[in-house]
């Protein structure tokens, strides 16, 4: 049972492109099983399958063939293609999902989970590496930020430098909904060219 909850551990780890040490983040985008002896084991393989196979549909279990069976699964949990992904750099999306899950090589998150790091203070000196600091305030990046932002605010036609810094960072991370796709798409991309031109992870400090 470990070594095949190893196996699904890992799978969850190339899909997302978050680093090793991540299981809490990861383990939240997973359905919460029927309580057994322990939650380690209701979110084991084969309980969590069980369980979900009861809730199926009954033309879902009768499916004709293991090929049918597989297209019809696919059809229930896969979710819809969304433009917010498709086409775009995948290394890049790497980088953006280790901010967004706040497991990135910003020393901030570092020093919080005791990865090689002896301070979270950024290499600039003002203030401690997180996520908003990397994409709104180090003075190491003013010029490729005055351009990204400028970009940004064209793209939703307005000033967005005079947002929250919380509301701001997460704009920036994940887009909005009070935007459509085209803009949202835009945004993120925008982001990646930024955490592109800052060199910021060309080289791990981690593993340095």
């Amino acid at each position: 049972m470990k070594l095949v909850e190893q196996v699904q551990y890992k799978a969850a780890l190339i899909v997302s492109g978050c680093w090793q040490g991540t299981p809490p983040t990861l383990r939240s985008f997973i359905p919460k099983a029927p309580l057994s002896k322990t939650q380690r084991y209701d979110n084991s393989f084969f309980p969590f399958c069980i369980n979900h196979w009861n809730t199926l549909d009954n033309d879902i279990k009768h499916s004709s063939s293991i090929k049918n069976f597989k297209t019809n699964i696919n059809n229930l949990i896969r979710p819809k293609p969304s433009s917010l992904c498709s086409g775009r750099n995948k290394y890049g999306m790497k980088l953006l999902t280790q901010i967004r899950v706040e497991f990135s090589d910003l020393r901030d998150r570092r020093f919080d989970h005791k990865f090689n790091c002896v301070s979270p203070l950024c290499s600039c000196g003002v203030e401690d590496e997180t996520s908003a600091h990397f994409l709104l305030c180090c003075p190491r990046y003013i010029t490729q930020r005055n351009t990204y932002l400028g970009r940004i605010s064209q793209i939703i036609k307005s000033d967005i430098t005079i947002l929250p810094k919380d509301h701001l960072t997460s704009l920036l991370l994940y887009g909005s909904k009070a935007y459509n796709i085209i803009s949202n798409d835009l945004i993120l991309n925008e982001t990646i060219m930024f955490i592109f031109k800052t060199k910021r992870f060309k080289k791990f400090e981690a593993f340095s």
